[in-house]
């Protein structure tokens, strides 16, 4: 086994924010089982929270016991995993629908034996992760994949190696196509399946709500659906174009911090509601039509964001279920949650993030 640093840590503790797809276009194109794609991706202060505590012995058999549930979270769903030296304990935040995985099908415990696997950095001791869960399955969102990202970068803190480098990359090009992404994070074009950073874009400083309907979106189905009915790719060039000039009007954060808010507040008040109006006509996702057949619903709920005052634009994220409309400020976000919320949707606001993957967001930047 090699040996650990003398200097590691005991516990790391990584956020692992969500994405919106603010430009999805796909291609009847297959490589690998995978479709080809153009995909511009964004972080978003919706986050799950990781906290990874090293032990200087393996586990031992039984049960773990349940601690009391974290502020904000369920008491009675918290579920607990165990295989070998690695446990996962999943708290579910209130108003996230719990799900229940083996532990061999869980991410978050693949990505650390295939770490193990391809970097030769093998657990001496126990490793107990717990999954604070914040973003909710089945919603676009790419919650498992951040997950994922989140577990190779506080592996490679603790070993003291870069998580960008070439056995780290290849980890998350096994764990999703859209995990690389989140190993970067702030906004970026990516192409190939998802896994291919074309190049780093401005991050816009928008406001932003989410609403998510109860019934999910497989994404196998909604492929499947695509292939049945293939729809024209949309040209990416003019969001591209929006980005840029946002940043030139100082709109936009280039990734000044890792995982830190986009421009003050005060910079938002002064783009108005101009930044949203500017890039809506630039979003697309022709994946939204196939969504669309496999949940109907998803038709009324845009219609009904598109037609409130403030809304410069709505739009399904990835395959959905997930809908995320652009609004002029956050009190604008504010009012769409709250009116969704009392329809019975789960819905939520957010900012867009400059940069992810670190460990110092304070938690009161997260939602």
């Amino acid at each position: 086994m090699t040996a650990v640093p003398k200097t590691a840590p005991t516990t790391l503790t990584e956020q692992a924010p969500a994405k919106l797809n603010l430009f999805l276009g796909v291609t009847p194109q297959v490589e690998g089982g995978k479709h080809q794609l153009v995909t511009v991706f964004t972080t978003i202060n919706l986050a799950d929270r990781l906290t990874f505590a090293f032990k200087a012995s393996p586990t031992s058999g039984g049960a773990r016991p349940r601690g009391a549930a974290a502020p904000g979270f369920a008491h009675d769903e918290a579920l607990a995993a165990k295989a070998g030296a690695v446990t996962i304990e999943t708290r579910f935040a209130l108003g996230v629908e719990a799900f229940e995985l083996p532990l061999e099908h869980n991410i978050i415990y693949k990505t650390v034996r295939a770490f193990e696997q391809e970097t030769g950095k093998t657990l001496e001791g126990g490793l107990h992760i717990t999954l604070d869960k914040r973003i909710p399955a089945q919603g676009g969102l790419g919650g498992g994949s951040s997950d994922s990202a989140a577990t190779i970068r506080a592996l490679a803190r603790y070993w003291g190696i870069d998580p960008t480098c070439p056995p780290c990359l290849k980890v998350a090009r096994q764990m999703g196509s859209d995990v690389l992404f989140f190993l970067y994070g702030g906004c970026a074009l990516m192409g190939g399946s998802g896994d291919v950073l074309l190049r780093q874009l401005p991050q816009p400083a928008l406001d932003i709500v989410l609403v998510k309907p109860t019934v999910g979106v497989s994404t196998v189905e909604a492929y499947r659906e695509f292939d049945a009915n293939p729809q024209p790719l949309p040209a990416v060039e003019p969001l591209v174009a929006a980005l840029e000039k946002a940043a030139e009007k100082g709109q936009a954060a280039i990734a000044p911090e890792p995982l830190t808010p986009p421009p003050a507040n005060a910079d938002r008040a002064a783009s108005g509601s101009s930044l949203p109006a500017s890039l809506a006509p630039a979003l697309a996702n022709n994946l939204y039509p196939a969504a669309r057949a496999l949940l109907p619903e998803l038709e009324q709920l845009l219609s009904a964001l598109q037609r409130q005052a403030g809304i410069a634009r709505a739009l399904l994220t990835g395959s959905g279920s997930t809908v995320f409309a652009l609004c002029a400020d956050a009190a604008t976000a504010q009012a769409a949650q709250a009116a969704l919320v009392q329809q019975g949707y789960w819905a939520q606001t957010c900012t867009t993030l400059s940069h992810a993957g670190s460990s110092s967001l304070n938690s009161t930047q997260l939602v």
